[in-house]
């Protein structure tokens, strides 16, 4: 009798858990022995995705939602039959403003992310200056970068100081809560590193893109119970082995592959996934190759704090029609981004209420409060000035996201090549997590995919990745 593969995944954030689904559908369709473990260090499952339900209130500690235009997290959803849970944001809940002299302005129209790709539209705002404008419409004459910019040093090149400052800068700030003139464009902003370095301008690639992939009419999709359906459907549909508060792990190689020991489990593996922040891989990996070690070590995170404050919408004074507003650095005092969750998406605040969600980024700027409360006098008191509000919270929950979000600074591709490089040497480990492939949940779910068919791979020698695709386009 043939022996079954044996796979152990560390981390069952969403990257695990996608990881062990593959597995196990791939494992179904070719038919093949696979007996997967999953670990996890914390009594609960998910990692940073975690929905919580407080006096009618739906509450996000970490992802509130997903991008569109990335497939993956969509595919995987479906699968699991969680069509009829998938929600968008409202129609009238999409407008981003930007904070101008400490008024709200809205998002210059005829923009795709962070470029401007219809000009007619793009020349009605009042947020940028003509000189601006004229600025930005050159983009198509500004040659292609070479080598690995930062994200600031990218989009100002291309973009101009002005829509760089007043509206890029703040963007990916908040979704990547760091400092844009240290992290990597090419890491950080693949997609418009790559549209950049094929058409030479943001422009034609934006539109060439656009007219590709129509997509849905909202860009950001979550669920209608919190985006911790995602994560606890994949556990439930998972036949692994999961053992949950396993912490203090080791691992070591023999002739049998590797061996893994915690606090309250002993195991051998065939195949490792390591599907945990950096520093932590970087820690169990210290035996195998201390190289490979300090690499992984030296991948920073941020921390973030994200406040929710509720009010009695028949005290609320604004009438916030739009998603919610972020802030360029010259113009805040305390917070980065603000969304208004009560207007963005259904399902999240009873109608007498309003629910707002703001993201203060250590990365971006150091802060330091003492107490809580500290933090929501100061939070509320940003808000109120910028929506002339006079009335008070009536709830408030904080949430403190500490080192959760990976900072993909210059040079992390060539620390990646080199991670795997290293990796060569040691078949049968492979890394997964928002520090490989992008911080979004498309992108975990992409790379825990991708991971799991090379892992198939190394463990068959047949091509799962080129029957996948095919299986794909045939429409199975």
């Amino acid at each position: 009798m043939t022996q079954a593969i044996r796979v152990g995944i560390v981390g069952a954030g969403i990257s695990g858990l996608a990881g062990a689904y593959f597995l196990q559908k791939e494992s179904r369709h070719h038919n093949l022995d696979l007996q997967i473990t999953l670990l996890e260090k914390s009594p609960d499952l998910g990692g940073v995705i975690r929905s919580e339900s407080v006096q009618g209130l739906l509450l996000e500690a970490g992802p509130e939602c997903f991008i569109s235009s990335k497939t993956a997290a969509l595919r995987l959803a479906e699968e699991l039959g969680l069509t009829e849970e998938i929600i968008e944001t409202r129609p009238e809940g999409r407008q981003v403003f930007v904070v101008q002299s400490g008024k709200l302005e809205a998002l210059p129209p005829g923009m795709v992310f962070l470029a401007p790709v219809r000009f007619s539209s793009f020349c009605s705002t009042s947020l940028i200056s003509a000189r601006g404008k004229l600025r930005a419409m050159v983009e198509p004459l500004i040659p292609a970068c070479k080598g690995e910019p930062s994200v600031g040093a990218f989009l100002k090149r291309r973009l101009g100081g002005e829509l760089y400052s007043k509206v890029a800068e703040p963007l990916v700030s908040a979704i990547y809560g760091g400092n844009v003139n240290e992290l990597s464009a090419p890491s950080c902003l693949p997609e418009l590193y790559q549209l950049e370095q094929k058409y030479g301008n943001f422009f034609k690639g934006l539109r060439s893109l656009a007219s590709a992939q129509p997509g849905r009419s909202s860009p950001f999709l979550t669920f209608r119970r919190g985006m911790s359906t995602l994560t606890e459907q994949l556990a439930s549909a998972l036949e692994a082995a999961i053992y949950r508060a396993v912490g203090d792990l080791t691992i070591r190689t023999d002739e049998r592959g590797y061996r893994v020991r915690g606090s309250n489990f002993e195991g051998r593996f065939d195949f490792l996934i390591l599907a945990t922040p950096a520093p932590a891989a970087a820690d169990m990996v210290e035996p195998l190759s201390s190289e490979l070690s300090s690499l992984l070590k030296g991948i920073h995170y941020s921390s973030t704090r994200i406040v929710y404050l509720a009010y009695r919408k028949s005290e609320f004074s604004h009438s916030l029609q739009g998603s919610g507003f972020v802030f360029p650095e010259q113009e805040s005092q305390v917070l980065d981004a603000c969304t208004w969750v009560s207007s963005k998406f259904e399902h999240r605040c009873p109608p007498d209420r309003v629910l707002l969600r703001c993201a203060l980024h250590d990365g971006r700027r150091k802060r330091t409060f003492e107490k809580d409360e500290s933090v929501v006098e100061k939070v509320h008191a940003e808000i109120s000035r910028i929506l002339s509000l006079s009335c008070q919270p009536i709830f408030w929950r904080i949430y403190n996201a500490r080192k959760a979000m990976p900072q993909m600074s210059v040079g992390h591709r060539r620390r990646i090549d080199h991670i795997n490089q290293i990796l060569l040497g040691h078949p049968g480990l492979f890394l997964a997590g928002a520090y490989y492939g992008g911080v979004g949940v498309p992108d975990c779910v992409r790379r825990a995919e991708e991971t799991t068919q090379r892992l198939l791979e190394s463990a068959t020698g047949f091509k799962i990745k080129e029957e996948t695709v095919l299986n794909r386009a045939n429409g199975s």
